[in-house]
């Protein structure tokens, strides 16, 4: 399984990633297009007042891609999601990841653009 980013990539690559460079209103704007994309997997670039946020919507919206972050074909997504279920794993640590890649002691929720 890849993370979001790499996730995000890949689809890209495959040109199933559409991108949104123009500014969009976070609060109606964002989900006004992902209703007019049904199912398109979806990367905001500008979010008009967030300047440096991005919002990726819809990308594991469709059965494919689903499939394609869990590394199975499409066919086989319900019996992994099955044997997932039945044979749950642990999660893993690990000692750096891109999360914890931005640190601050000024945190305000309220500015995060949900």
């Amino acid at each position: 399984m890849m993370d979001t980013r790499a996730f995000l990539s890949a689809l890209d690559e495959a040109g199933e990633l559409l991108h949104v460079t123009e500014p969009v209103a976070p609060r109606f704007e964002v989900a006004a297009h992902i209703a007019r994309h049904d199912g398109q997997a979806l990367l905001f670039e500008h979010l008009k007042g967030y300047p440096g946020w991005r919002i990726a919507a819809g990308y594991v919206s469709q059965r494919e891609h689903f499939a394609r972050a869990l590394g199975c074909s499409k066919d086989a997504l319900m019996t992994r999601m099955i044997e997932a279920l039945n044979h749950p794993t642990a999660p893993s640590q690990v000692d750096h990841a891109p999360c914890q890649e931005v640190i601050t002691d000024d945190v305000d929720l309220t500015k995060v653009p949900i």
